[in-house]
């Protein structure tokens, strides 16, 4: 799998969750609403990077979407992030 550190990771998995894919893009604006703000600050150079490692790919000018590598590594990151958030164990009583 690819490199990637926190930051990358987390505009991954939000892309993921919207279910971005070749065909459906996404705003720079879009991206930003849906981020915490602490990420806003390197939110450009991190997108750049995205589109240097094949993940990303400019669709228009601010509006992104997925490669076939980011399509999978975005959905694989999101639902890797649904079995942490949404820990579903069967508990016997007894």
């Amino acid at each position: 799998m690819i490199d990637l550190d926190d930051e990358e990771k987390m505009i991954m998995e939000m892309f993921g969750k919207l279910d971005i894919s070749q065909n459906k893009n996404v705003e720079l604006e879009t991206i930003q609403k849906k981020l915490k703000p602490k990420y806003h600050a390197n939110l450009k150079k991190n997108i750049n990077r995205l589109i240097t490692k094949g993940l990303i790919r400019l669709y228009r000018t601010n509006n992104y979407s997925l490669t076939d590598e980011g399509l999978r590594v975005a959905h694989f990151l999101w639902e890797k992030r649904k079995e942490k958030i949404y820990d579903f164990r069967i508990v016997k009583r007894g």
